[in-house]
């Protein structure tokens, strides 16, 4: 797919056996670390105020995706 919805997909049911059983908590940490690394990956050389901006920006717009995701998910596991 031209979207990328496809390698989404695989590589989320790739990471789902490594998180199954684990702690809520510790699940959080882990996807948190992951995310901070993702998020702390995108700079822009020697524009602090530009990297700042824009590292806040993929904060907000990953966990409007997020929220978006919850009820879908929930109907898929049954916690709605």
């Amino acid at each position: 797919m031209a979207d990328g919805t496809h390698d989404v997909e695989r590589l989320v049911n790739r990471i789902k056996p490594l998180l199954a059983g684990q702690l809520p908590e510790i699940v959080g940490a882990a996807l948190a670390d992951l995310l901070a690394i993702w998020i702390a990956s995108h700079v822009y050389k020697n524009m602090p105020v530009t990297t700042d901006t824009m590292r806040e920006a993929l904060l907000v717009a990953h966990i409007d995706r997020v929220r978006e995701l919850i009820p879908v998910n929930a109907a898929i596991i049954g916690t709605q």
